[in-house]
């Protein structure tokens, strides 16, 4: 090999090795080295993004938290047909956490469905508002609730109904909402998200019937209040009782509420290896459930302590969005809301169990395939240079 084609060998190497350097650093550029470890078990989750340089004003404040769940419980309890297992909401920090970060991003859309799932607890659906105008958070839920005007319950047909269905989702009974002020484009941005997820297209936000006929010992004001009390990990809640089932029967979900107990897994049934691959980790819901080891949920040191995440609270309003159909709408307030739905048609079966599961919102095209697709492109030309010489 002559001197001239070694030189054109080592050039076209260093190419190929400092692509892909610079590829990894691109994909780490918007994670927060100091967010909490165990949202790390989730690749580029909201939890862990850095605050945008836009993000001049950002947080809500204890009020605005108070009023948040006074009026979603308020509207809640106000269905019509009244709901028999409409369940109290309240507020959650780790939701917060979450929607307060993908609101602070300045990035004007959906996160994915996978990546605002809260590790070891459960999924969330979401809610987005945005625009010029600088609204109270009331007014925000007020106009997610009024596309109750174009709901029929029992309708086949609803459209453009996922905030508010969002909004009155019997068993998404945790909510946590984030603001940001974006500067650069002059938009108030306002995220809540909603756990544990469900607001399925094609299924109904409550049972219709008699008001709390299904917790006759627990209703206050039309609601199953059962004070704050939530299920994780696919847990069953029984609103007559407040108690959860486990309902996988698993050693690591433990305690009243069936939380993730790490250092007590045990490895994941066949099923994990034999039938689903680590993809359905993000594209089904209750896989992380069934297969905790392969979905890596307990791949973090669980001994650390949780960071103590603080905002600049303002009395700011922000955007919301749900996680079911995508529209968009503009609305006479100047203000723009986004609704993700999900679909409800998909499931997966693990032996004896069969649960509904939401498709996440990511397209596989993020920084892995540009990287893979770098990589092969260079290739192609390193053995061009070699063959043309």
């Amino acid at each position: 090999m002559g001197p001239y084609l070694r030189i054109r060998w080592f050039y076209m190497l260093s190419v190929m090795v400092f692509t892909c350097v610079a590829d990894d650093v691109r994909l780490k550029r918007n994670t927060n080295a100091n967010c909490e470890p165990r949202f790390t078990t989730i690749e580029n989750h909201s939890a862990c993004l850095n605050r945008s340089a836009q993000a001049t004003q950002a947080g809500v404040t204890e009020q605005e938290k108070v009023d948040i769940v006074n009026l979603h419980n308020l509207l809640r309890s106000q269905v019509n047909p009244p709901a028999t297992n409409m369940m109290k909401m309240s507020w959650d920090n780790d939701v917060a956490l979450v929607a307060q970060k993908w609101a602070e991003n300045c990035d004007i859309k959906h996160d994915g469905n996978y990546q605002r799932r809260i590790p070891a607890r459960f999924s969330s659906g979401q809610n987005l508002a945005y625009g010029g105008a600088k609204l109270t958070w009331n007014s925000t839920v007020n106009l997610w609730h009024s596309e109750v005007s174009k709901f029929t319950y029992g309708g086949t047909s609803n459209s453009g109904v996922g905030h508010y269905t969002q909004v009155v989702w019997s068993s998404s009974i945790k909510v946590g909402c984030g603001y940001a002020y974006c500067s650069t484009s002059n938009t108030h941005y306002y995220v809540c998200n909603y756990s544990p997820g469900g607001n399925s297209v094609g299924a109904m936000p409550y049972k219709n019937g008699t008001s709390c006929q299904d917790c006759p010992s627990k209703c206050k004001n039309n609601l199953c209040d059962c004070n704050g009390l939530i299920c994780e990990n696919d847990g069953v809640m029984h609103i007559d009782k407040c108690t959860c089932s486990c309902s996988l029967g698993r050693p690591y979900y433990v305690g009243d509420t069936c939380s993730m107990n790490c250092s007590a897994l045990t490895p994941d049934i066949p099923w994990c290896t034999n039938t689903i691959t680590p993809s359905g980790c993000s594209k089904y819901s209750n896989v992380p459930y069934t297969c905790p080891n392969m979905c890596g949920v307990c791949n973090y040191d669980f001994n650390a302590q949780p960071l103590t995440i603080t905002t600049e609270a303002t009395t700011t309003t922000e955007k919301a969005t749900t996680s079911k159909e995508t529209t968009s709408t503009t609305t006479t307030t100047t203000l723009n809301l986004l609704n993700s739905r999900v679909s409800s048609s998909d499931t997966v079966t693990s032996g004896p169990m069969t649960s509904s599961v939401t498709p996440s919102s990511s397209s596989g095209t993020g920084p892995d395939r540009s990287r893979t697709l770098s990589i092969i492109f260079l290739a192609l030309l390193v053995f061009w240079n070699f063959f043309s010489l």
